[in-house]
């Protein structure tokens, strides 16, 4: 018992470090990776986990997706042996390797091993609320500040791939949050500032929240509508049509702003030539790639910059085998919840799984067009929400909600508290 504490604990402040790492708006990490500790701090905390969680839990349940354990098993010692046959027989440098791509899966065996245990995972998740509303709500602030010029007014852009932070934590609060006025408060103060992103990443990101909300809300009122219920029935319309329509309104926005303005053009034009350089290196090797013995930088004259794709950095060096260890746990998660919609959304005990489908959704987005893996501090983020949604099954329709000790810890929350469902 003590031992799966502290387990838990040390992920707990890991994934506090990562949220601090993340809320330099200067994206300069309030210069602790001067030293590479820091910034491998949130796995190597990980990885001490898995020795306490492996030593500490005599009662555990059978393990789940044994098949998605053992393809992230595979991808795990594929990388971090093409990493190290590199740095020691090529002599690249650890940050001109996959290596850190490698270790950061370490961080899905640990939260998964967490999950598992029922006492840990709830205690957990009541804190870990808190981190994801307060880096959401920071990141969200922050960036409509940015945007008035009333903070960083020397910069010319903050927060990137940090506003998939935003995404989840309007779904917590969609889910979990008690208050209307304080759930709607933080639903449109989050999509606003995603709007105001001035990226078309987070412009997507805005388009995907709002589809969430509308899909999960149609769900959630089908679900315990009984009969005919037309008020019900409205309901699901016109919030699902008002939502698609806000949807709609940002994607025309984001499709004038990058034809009209031409975003970044500049950028545009590296990373098409960084992505036809991938592609090319996966035809040479389509079957197994390089086995990840290579650097996902790529030398543009005077530039040295990652690819800005991970499924190509995948492709071009793990081949069509890698890119299926990758995809097979996200896949047999995916065909499991998409079976169990009606309980995912319409039970509040699953409002954690709800929650880490809108991050796994907006982190593979992000990871399609920019180098979320290769960045410790955004990847932890990304595996943990795996590891719950692989340990974790979702609990069906009606089942403990009318139990006063599940409801207790995974119900609405009240304004300021968390839920810790699962």
């Amino acid at each position: 018992m003590i031992l799966t504490r502290l387990g838990s604990l040390l992920i707990l402040a890991a994934a506090c470090v990562t949220a601090i790492y993340n809320l330099d708006a200067t994206r300069a990490h309030w210069g602790l990776f001067a030293a590479p500790v820091f910034k491998y701090l949130p796995i190597l905390l990980s990885a001490a986990a898995i020795g306490l969680f492996t030593f500490g839990s005599y009662r555990r349940p059978p393990f789940r997706n044994r098949a998605s354990l053992a393809a992230l098993g595979a991808l795990f010692l594929v990388v971090v042996a093409g990493s190290i046959y590199v740095i020691l027989r090529q002599h690249h440098a650890v940050e001109d390797s996959f290596l850190g791509r490698g270790l950061a899966i370490i961080v899905v065996f640990a939260t998964y091993l967490m999950f598992t245990i029922p006492s840990e995972r709830a205690w957990f998740l009541r804190l870990f609320a808190m981190v994801v509303l307060a880096q959401g709500m920071a990141v969200a602030i922050g960036m409509i500040l940015f945007r008035f010029g009333i903070v960083w007014p020397q910069l010319t852009q903050i927060y990137h791939l940090e506003t998939v932070f935003i995404l989840g934590a309007v779904a917590l609060a969609w889910h979990a949050v008690r208050n209307s006025l304080v759930r709607w408060f933080v639903v449109i103060l989050g999509i606003v500032a995603l709007a105001l992103s001035g990226k078309t990443t987070g412009y997507l990101f805005a388009v995907i929240g709002l589809l969430y909300l509308a899909y999960a809300k149609a769900v959630a009122i089908s679900a315990n509508a009984r009969g005919r219920d037309r008020e019900a029935r409205a309901a699901v319309s016109g919030l699902t049509a008002t939502l698609f329509v806000g949807a709609f309104g940002i994607a025309t926005f984001v499709g004038h702003h990058l034809i009209e303005q031409r975003i970044d053009t500049r950028l545009n034009e590296v990373r098409a030539h960084t992505f036809s350089v991938r592609l090319e290196q996966f035809l040479e090797n389509p079957l197994t790639g390089t086995f990840f013995a290579g650097s996902p930088i790529e030398r543009i004259s005077y530039l040295a910059i990652p690819s800005h794709s991970d499924v190509l950095d995948i492709l071009a060096f793990g081949g069509i085998l890698g890119l299926v260890l990758f995809l097979t746990p996200l896949a047999i998660a995916g065909r499991d919840l998409l079976r169990t919609r009606i309980h995912l959304f319409g039970n509040p005990l699953n409002i954690w799984h709800a929650v880490f489908v809108a991050l796994v959704a907006g982190c593979l987005l992000a990871m399609s067009v920019n180098p979320m893996w290769g960045i410790p501090r955004l990847a932890f983020f990304f595996w943990l929400s795996v590891g719950y949604l692989l340990a974790v099954p979702v609990v069906p329709l009606g089942y403990g909600q009318r139990s006063t000790t599940p409801v207790r810890e995974a119900g609405p929350l009240r304004p300021g508290t968390a839920a810790a469902g699962g």
